[in-house]
């Protein structure tokens, strides 16, 4: 009798490289120790993705992706003030599940330059979620925000700041974004 095993996705690579990046870093990844993590051969891995960059492209759009996907569903669904609470608890979710995910930004520096510019063009839909957001609080009366945009960008970076240390400040956190808006 013949076994058939199934070779991994291409989104199960990229699940495997967001892991070894988040441990080690781009640089210190290597297309053999993903496949050997994959379970394939590392010549292999060329025929699901190019070159190491694609993969990293694919691990920073993928997380990028799913940032966008939960913080749209939240935009709309909540009033304001619901809204906000809960895309920031999205968002301490995602780094209490992976603490690293944070530092998975910063090797956007590896990207090619169109690559680079299509992630942050995903990081401004993102952006662009939590200011809307915001511009519902302050129709609502329940918010004071000079400039939407840079408030959002700013809230991200302190929940991505505080969140990727040890212990719980949920609530802390909570509190200074509430802060940070409210009239």
């Amino acid at each position: 009798m013949v076994e058939y095993f199934s070779l991994p996705s291409r989104e199960r690579i990229v699940e495997i490289a967001t892991g070894l990046i988040c441990e080690s870093g781009y640089g210190a990844m290597t297309m053999r120790a993903l496949a050997g993590q994959a379970g394939l051969l590392p010549g292999s891995l060329y025929s699901h993705f190019s070159n190491k960059q694609e993969i990293l492209f694919e691990v920073l759009l993928s997380l990028q992706s799913k940032r966008f996907i939960k913080s749209r569903k939240i935009s709309g669904a909540f009033p304001p003030d619901r809204a906000l609470e809960s895309f920031i608890d999205g968002l301490l979710n995602e780094i209490r599940r992976n603490p690293r995910v944070v530092d998975l930004k910063a090797e956007a520096i590896y990207l090619e330059e169109d690559d680079r510019q299509e992630y942050l063009r995903q990081e401004a839909a993102q952006i662009s979620e939590l200011s809307k957001i915001l511009v519902e609080g302050m129709n609502w009366g329940l918010y004071r925000v000079d400039d939407p945009s840079v408030t959002a960008r700013a809230m991200i970076a302190m929940v991505e700041s505080l969140a990727s240390h040890p212990g719980d400040e949920s609530e802390l956190i909570k509190g200074l974004a509430r802060k940070l808006v409210l009239k």
